[in-house]
């Protein structure tokens, strides 16, 4: 009577685990594509409420500027000064400080 309980709970497990397999391995692709889908989704919104295309760079208003270069040119030179340390200029969103800040500007020849 024992030998046939264990046959059965042996045909059972043998039926039974190519089926949770199966569905184990359809749950972890949805997991990962629903996950995938919404760290998508929170990136798009973080960018839409912040407007910011560039996010690596800083949108702060410095304490002052300096330029130190003779001929003005297309190409910007100087730094910033921001929380007591020279700062380059490319770290900057240089449209939003134009927009948004009242730098103090000092210029060296």
């Amino acid at each position: 009577m024992i030998e046939s309980g264990m046959k059965f709970a042996v045909f059972v497990s043998i039926k039974i685990q190519p089926m949770k397999k199966k569905l184990y391995f359809n749950f972890v692709i949805i997991t990962v594509l629903i996950t995938l889908s919404g760290c998508a989704v929170i990136a798009d919104a973080r960018e839409a409420r912040d407007g910011n295309p560039n996010p690596h760079l800083i949108r702060d208003c410095p304490e002052r500027k300096i330029h130190d270069g003779g001929i003005m040119t297309n190409e910007p030179k100087g730094y910033y000064i921001y929380q007591g340390q020279r700062r380059e200029l490319r770290e900057f969103d240089n449209e939003w400080i134009t927009i948004y800040c009242d730098v103090e500007y000092t210029r060296y020849n």
